[in-house]
This record gives structure tokens, sequence and C-alpha cells, in this order.
């Protein structure tokens, strides 16, 4: 049985361009936890929280970037020397990764943009099964639809 505090899928400190789709998560606290991070896919994937005597939502959606890890965001923070390292502005860039990778500058660097949470099947998760708010999801730019419990 898992423990208390099992994620399927650990997208931590705002990873982006992940797609996990058609998966099943079985008897884990968690399917995912998703800190931050832009255009991320989570679509297709059926959560069962099993026999777990404790479950938690199913998912775990933050924008931490814009909260307890804002220093990384800021000016001179870990995401712009990370990006220093790349020809992110590049015409072969843009023609491999579009122009949101070029423009993020100006796209609010710190907010979970674009990330996708689609035509999931839940059960025996905390309602709601995904602890952000529809409201704050939109906020960020993301979205969460068609998802659907079992129950």
């Amino acid at each position: 049985m898992a423990g208390d505090d099992t994620q399927g899928v650990y997208l931590d400190d705002m990873m982006s361009g992940f797609v996990v789709a058609g998966n099943t998560f079985f008897n884990c606290s968690r399917a995912l936890l998703l800190g931050g991070g832009r255009e991320n896919v989570f679509a297709n994937n059926s959560i069962d929280g099993g026999s777990l005597l404790s479950p938690q939502h199913g998912i775990h959606f933050d924008n931490r970037g814009e909260g307890w890890d804002s220093k990384g965001c800021a000016p001179g923070g870990t995401n712009y020397e990370f990006l220093s390292r790349v020809p992110y502005t590049s015409e072969a860039w843009r023609k491999k990764y579009g122009d949101k990778l070029a423009n993020i500058l100006s796209d609010d660097i710190c907010k979970p943009k674009y990330n996708s949470i689609e035509s999931n099947l839940y059960c025996n998760v905390h309602e709601p099964w995904i602890d952000a708010s529809a409201a704050e999801i939109n906020k960020w730019g993301s979205s969460a639809s068609d998802n659907i419990p079992c129950n």
C-alpha cells in the first residue's frame, strides 16, 4: 500500500512541457503534483485513491512561482539564470517551441500558464479532486475541464 504522501507523477518547482496521458493511478495519495510550471498536459487518466485510509486530493496544483518560490522568478533568480543558458529567442528555438518560450519574459514568467487537466476519471479522492479552485486555475491561464467522478 502507498504511504500517506505518495505522488504518481511529481512535477516539482515549475517543471514544464510534460504530457501525462492514458495512465491508471491506483492507491497513491495524489496522481499528480503540479508545482507551477507551464504547458503540462494531464489528460485521459484514471485515478482511484483505492483503499487509502486518508486519501488526498487527486491533484495538487499550485502557483509557487508567484508565492513561496517567487525569488526564482525575479530578475537574477534561478529561472532567469537557467533561461540565459539557452538561445530561447533564436529562430531555431522559435521553430521548435513556438513563440511562447521566446516571449516568456513578457508573459508572466512566474504564472503557471497553459497547463491542461482534461478528461480524467477519478474516484476515492477528497473533493474537490483538484486542490486549486476553478477560479484560481483560470486566473493562472490554465484549464481543467471534462473531468468525471466515478462515484
